[in-house]
């Protein structure tokens, strides 16, 4: 399809008019309010036109028809829309291969095209005829993340419905760590048209900053809480920060349970005391290291409802990562620019807080409309859950699209996108035991499968030592595994007792795995026991622990191999003499 052409400077306009101006002259002319030479005048439209427009003749577009129909580019607006609202947005080559599929599912040949795909000249005019749609840069996020469904939001809700019951939004704080990296990012800039390459002269590296921030719904954002990556700290990083900043670090340079209760303590009980009695509440992902036993039992003390967000689901629920860490970040870019624009090197640690003091105090006026909107984009406060339902894909939006050809293509490109093409499963991989310095090869595919030759000199000496390497299996994997059902009497097996039970491996034949457990109940008819089991302590086969969340199980007597007559519990830890498989 050749591009669109310009008239040239001087010459007759074309059609330079609008459907609707058109439509409005002509019904003009119909009720006989003006003549048809002064509504040429008027309007700047032929007399030849008007004339031949008001006896109804030439009444179809101007200009060769197009490949599709209306109802059928329609069809095609619409499927986009779905698939962008579903997290499967189409390229405009996507486009181009849905048209080609669409036209060769119809049976039609449209010479104007190669092999009835479109070119890109057919993608740009048909993003004209239909501004609706546009192409725009997307984000990616992981599959897991999409599976977030209405189901698991609205059980949510129900749930922080009855949280968040007389709890004032000043109570009410969410919290998240972010990283603040020594790179500000890539920029539009002037340079030679032509130029494949633009660079701009910069210092960035790979190194970031852990910042752990809160807010409440009330737009009140608590002081920040940094964490270097160090093994000791100094003066000189905790200086010119933030005002009622906390500085603290670790060798990782993220959160660890440790750190997280030292910032619990140090920022959110001060703020909670401060407020009127009665019920409050703090809201956060469930990462493993934002649960502690300490903090929790905090909580309970001080009248605070720990609250946990459904897993995967912080880009929709989490206010600080819905609108106030994008505010920030652009803030904390713009002012990295502005500093190694006029200094070398990176950013070392003594220069942080004073750049993020500059960072925030740039939003200052600003911050709690952030804030608010945040609570409120994620249905908090005000509660409303439909703010966040709204954004997910409905389940029902391809019920009423119909059975077309169109649709059908549209079907099928998704699936492709979505599922991909199976992966073959993965053989079982075996450790193979060789002499250093010599190769092996594997056979070809009509070769007994598992067999290997030996690229050395003396190779019949070295296929005697291979000759049983098809039956070896990484041993370190097995060493824990037990294969064969032991025989123990657990007739005396009673309430409080201590036992070593078997679970059979998902997927792995005669294969299990032992755990400890305390007897709660023995329930005699059926000859089961229900127990609780313990986490081994740092690996140790001989110490074990209560985990947080309690894990229960009903077992019966076939299950269970040994009876640990010699457990001895104290508080939540209990010691065995000997150690044990498991």
């Amino acid at each position: 399809m050749p591009p669109a052409t310009k008239n040239r400077g001087g010459s007759r306009t074309y059609a330079a008019y609008t459907q609707e101006i058109l439509t409005k002259a002509i019904r003009e002319i119909n009720e006989k309010k003006i003549s048809l030479r002064a509504t040429s005048k008027k309007y700047n439209i032929s007399i030849g036109t008007l004339s031949r427009k008001t006896r109804q003749l030439q009444m179809q577009k101007y200009g060769r028809p197009a490949v599709l129909l209306i109802e059928e580019e329609n069809k095609i607006v619409e499927g986009l829309q779905i698939a962008a609202e579903w997290g499967f947005p189409l390229t405009t080559r996507d486009l181009q291969q849905l048209v080609q599929s669409y036209l060769n599912r119809s049976g039609r040949t449209e010479l104007r095209f190669k092999q009835n795909k479109p070119g890109k000249d057919w993608v740009q005019h048909f993003l004209k005829r239909h501004p609706v749609l546009t192409n725009r840069l997307s984000e990616n996020i992981k599959r897991h993340r999409a599976e977030v469904s209405a189901e698991v939001i609205s059980t949510y809700f129900n749930n922080l419905e009855i949280s968040l019951n007389n709890v004032s939004p000043d109570a009410i704080v969410n919290y998240d760590e972010s990283n603040f990296v020594d790179d500000p990012g890539k920029s539009k800039v002037l340079v030679r048209r032509g130029t494949k390459h633009p660079e701009r002269c910069l210092d960035s590296s790979k190194m970031s900053t852990t910042t752990m921030f809160a807010c409440s719904a009330s737009g009140v954002l608590l002081p920040p809480y940094v964490i270097y990556k160090a093994e000791h700290l100094y003066d000189s990083w905790t200086e010119r920060g933030p005002k009622g900043t906390y500085y603290n670090r670790t060798k990782s340079g993220w959160m660890d349970s440790k750190v997280f209760e030292d910032w619990f303590t140090a920022i959110i009980l001060p703020y909670m005391k401060k407020l009127p009695p009665g019920p409050k509440a703090v809201i956060g992902d469930n990462l493993s290291s934002h649960i502690s036993e300490k903090v929790i039992k905090e909580c309970e003390k001080n009248n605070i409802r720990f609250i946990l967000l459904p897993a995967n689901s912080t880009h929709l629920c989490q206010p600080l990562d819905v609108s106030v860490f994008r505010a920030v970040k652009a803030a904390w870019r713009k002012n990295l620019l502005k500093l190694k624009l006029s200094n070398k090197g990176c950013i070392p640690k003594s220069q942080f807080p004073g750049l993020l003091k500059e960072t925030l105090d740039s939003l200052q006026e600003k911050i709690k409309t952030i804030i608010e909107s945040g609570f409120r984009a994620t249905g908090i406060y005000p509660l409303n859950k439909n703010e966040v339902l709204k954004r997910l894909p409905e389940s029902n939006i391809m019920d009423n699209a119909g059975e077309s050809t169109l649709t059908e293509a549209l079907k099928e490109q998704l699936i492709t996108m979505r599922y991909g093409k199976e992966k073959p499963p993965e053989k079982k991989k075996k450790r193979l035991q060789t002499e250093p310095g010599k190769s092996l090869a594997a056979q070809s595919d009509d070769d007994e499968e598992g067999s290997f030759s030996l690229h050395d000199s003396d190779s019949s000496e070295g296929m005697e030592d291979l000759q049983h390497f098809s039956d070896l299996e990484d041993a370190d994997d097995d060493d824990h595994l037990i294969t064969e059902n032991p025989s123990t009497d657990v007739l005396n097996v009673k309430k409080g007792d201590f036992v070593l039970v078997k679970f059979p491996l998902e997927g792995r034949s005669n294969k299990y795995r032992n755990y400890v457990g305390e007897v709660l109940n023995v329930f005699e008819d059926t000859q089961t026991y229900e127990c609780t089991f313990l986490r081994p302590l740092r690996l140790s086969k001989t110490t074990f622990i209560y985990p947080v969340v309690e894990d229960l199980a009903i077992v019966n007597k076939k299950q269970i191999c040994e009876h640990l007559h010699n457990a001895n519990k104290v508080g939540s830890k209990v010691s065995l003499n000997q150690p044990v498989n498991i």
